[in-house]
Order: C-alpha cells, then structure tokens, then sequence
C-alpha cells in the first residue's frame, strides 16, 4: 500500500465517522457534534491534499532524475555516433577508393560485370549508413534549414545519379523540367527527392519513374510516380514509420529509412508529404513547396560548371589522412590517374613536408579528424600560411554534424562526406586544378 492510499483510507474513516454523527442527529448547531463534524471535514480535507502534496513530490523527483538521464543518453548516442560515423565510413572510404582504382586494371567482361556488383555493394552500405545517421542527426536537432530561392530544376538534377541504376533495372527514368523559382533549403529537399527516387527505383521492376511538379496556388508539388507494386491502405498509413519495409520488390534493399528521413525533413521544412498509391499499379509521392515571386529561371540563369571530364590535373597533391588504408588507397587512386602526390598522417607532418622539405603542393586534401594538435581546416590553414598562398583544399570527413560542415565551407574549402565515389573525388580535384594557379608551374 503506498502513503496516498494509507491517507486516503484515514480520510474515508474520518468521513464515515462524520456521516455517523449527523445520522445520529448529534450535529446541531453549536454542539459538540456540530464541532466534531467540523472539524472531521477539515482534517478530511486536509489529509487528502496532504497525501496528494507529498505523493507529487515524491514522483516529481524520480521524474527529474529520469529527464536527466534521458538527456544524458541522448547526448551520449549523439557522440556515440559522430564518432562511429568516422570509422565505420573509413573501411568503405577504402573499399570504394580500391575499387575505383582496380577498374583501370579490368578489361573482361566477366571481370567487369563483377567489379560492377561489388561497386554496388559498397554504394548500398554507404546509403544505409548515411541513412542511419540522418536519422539520429534528425533526432537530436543538430540539422537546422537554410532557406534560400533557387530553381526547381536544380533539385531534378539528382536523377542523373540513378540514372545507371535505372538502366540496369530496364526502367525509363524520365524528368519533366519546370521554370519555377522555389524557396527552401536547397541540400534538404535534394534529400528529400533523392530518398523518393531511390525508393520508387526499389520498388518498380518494369515500366517508369517520372520526376515532375505541378503548380498549386502560391505552392508547388514536387512529384516522383512509379509504375511498381502500389501499397494497400495499410500499408500507406505505417510507410513513413522508420525500419518499416512495404510489399518487397524483386530488388528490394535498404533498412526502411529513406520515407522517414523524407517525413522528418518534411516537418522539419513545414513542407507537406502526401502519398497516393494503388496496389499493383504504382504510387506517386508529392512534397509541396513554396513559389517564389520569380517563375522563369530564365530571369535567374545558373552559372554551368565547367566541363572538366577531359581536363587532366598536372599539379602535386598533399595528402593528410591518419588511417593507413585509406590514405594507401587514395595514393593508390591517384597514381592510376597520372597524379602525383606526397601523403602525410597529421598535420605536423604535413607542415613539415612543407616547411622542412620544401614541397609545393598545388592541392589539399586532408581527412578532418587528425591526431596531434591540428584537425583538417587548421592543418590546410597552416599549410596555406607556410605557402604564403590560399592553397586549394578538399577536406573528406565521415563527421556530418552542422558545425563541421559550415566550419570548413567558411574557410574556402570544399567538403566531401566520406564514403566519396571515387569519379567525384577525381572530379573535384579536377575543377580544383582548372580553378586555382599552379605552384609548380
């Protein structure tokens, strides 16, 4: 019997005494019963916001202690993470790389088709732990939108990235372009998209994805329609449940997390997700999205970037990674592509290839998480202040919180999310050598 309960049986007694005296009659004015009664009443009172008071109080403190330690858990999964996000993405950051470079040596078919599974491998991995880590990135608020106007086209870009996928499958993946304006933030709603596509291309063994939008008043959907296995009613009320799977496609993979990051982000972007779907005939998914003032992307050109598919990188490139597979299969990748490169293990000793050595890189690329004193942006920073030049700088890093990202983007640098395909990798370096002087002349 807890304390609440012992009052309130003290109390009852007491009331029932009460009722026993006026039963009795022995309660008229200013008598003795009258004053019993009285007093009875009061004491009842009493001993129930007594009990109540000492019952809250006494769950109000295991209460605060539970918050705390809730709280605690949560910051301690969130460091937890941050920190088994880098080394879980170095194995693949080195698998990816190796891969890339073995591809240079492959000329059979067989041999291809094989490499070809294994790249497919390695880009699953990489999106289920990129998934996993959206996820808990989402959770604990350490993403935040940065809303700006850009055109609709620009988020229909990414379906040129499963546009491979697409073709394996035997899918035509068509986009339908749009000259809207559009406000929100730019990285989240690609995400957003890129989850909807990946799903659909998951989900559809014949027929089409269509990447499209509509207007709707001062709004605009977003809309990614398969021709795949469509979902029943019950399955559309749970599909943007994390870990939950719908009817399985012949190809299906993944952990059930890409519709609930799109969910997430949705609210996190105050953009509307609907889904429509039937089953056996395909679904189509919509993200409503704000209109700009501006409608014709005409009025807006982009500037194009650079066609550097053909242009070679003939400058040296500065190493820094600590782990040793990894910075063996970067070296590995570059010498494949005529590149040359001195690598490093921390930033001291970069700073000494440079100061003690002389070496004159033309780029560098430095993991962000090093031993020693420096991290990534301040190693590169030391490098550029021995050069007395703004070195170009690429800083690959499994670390995705906020901080890191707007920390190496607010001094000139690119950042590359780790695993990197390794023809991106190759990509940037290139339009870094078209962009910067060369030191080495």
């Amino acid at each position: 019997m807890s304390v609440l309960d012992l009052w309130i049986a003290v109390a009852i007694c007491m009331l029932i005494s009460e009722m026993t005296l006026v039963t009795l009659g022995l309660t008229a004015r200013f008598y003795l019963g009258w004053y019993v009664s009285r007093t009875l009443a009061v004491a009842f009172s009493s001993a129930v916001l007594i009990a109540l008071l000492y019952e809250m109080a006494s769950l109000y403190t295991p209460l605060q202690n539970a918050v705390r330690e809730v709280k605690e858990a949560d910051r301690a999964k969130s460091n937890f993470l941050s920190a088994a996000s880098h080394d879980l993405r170095q194995p693949l950051q080195t698998l990816s790389l190796l891969q890339r470079a073995l591809k240079e040596h492959i000329h059979g078919a067989e041999a291809g088709a094989i490499l070809t599974e294994i790249s497919r491998s390695i880009d699953t991995m990489g999106s289920m732990l990129n998934s996993l880590l959206d996820v808990s990135r989402l959770e604990s608020g350490a993403v935040a939108p940065s809303i700006s106007s850009f055109p609709v086209n620009a988020v229909f870009d990414v379906a040129a990235d499963f546009s491979k996928l697409a073709e394996e499958k035997g899918l035509e993946l068509r986009v339908v372009r749009s000259g809207l304006m559009i406000r929100s933030d730019q990285r989240m709603l690609e995400e957003m998209v890129r989850n909807l596509i990946a799903n659909a291309l998951r989900y559809t063994s014949r027929g089409k994805v269509l990447i499209g939008c509509r207007r709707a008043d001062d709004k605009v959907r977003i809309e990614v329609w398969d021709s795949g296995v469509g979902m029943s009613e019950q399955d559309i009320a749970r599909i943007f449940d994390e870990y939950y799977q719908g009817p399985q496609g012949p190809h299906s993979d993944g952990v059930g997390l890409g519709l609930a990051i799109v969910q997430r982000l949705g609210k996190l972007l105050d953009h509307h997700v609907a889904v429509h779907s039937v089953l056996g005939k395909g679904s189509v998914f919509s993200v409503e999205v704000p209109v700009t003032n501006e409608s014709l992307v005409a009025n807006h050109p982009s500037m194009p970037s650079p066609d550097v598919a053909d242009t070679s990188f003939t400058g040296m490139i500065l190493l820094i990674e600590d782990d040793s597979d990894v910075r063996r299969a970067l070296d590995r990748l570059l010498r494949t592509k005529g590149i040359r490169a001195l690598s490093a293990a921390s930033g001291e000793e970069a700073l000494a290839l440079v100061t003690a050595k002389g070496m004159r890189p033309d780029l560098v690329i430095s993991d962000y998480n090093l031993p020693g004193e420096m991290n990534g942006i301040e190693s590169i920073e030391a490098v550029r202040v021995a050069l007395a030049w703004r070195v170009p700088g690429i800083v690959l890093t499994g670390d995705i919180r906020l901080h890191v990202v707007d920390s190496v983007t607010a001094h000139g640098l690119s950042v590359v999310v780790k695993p990197v395909r390794a023809d991106e990798l190759l990509q940037l370096i290139r339009r870094c050598g078209c962009s910067a002087p060369t030191a080495n002349g």
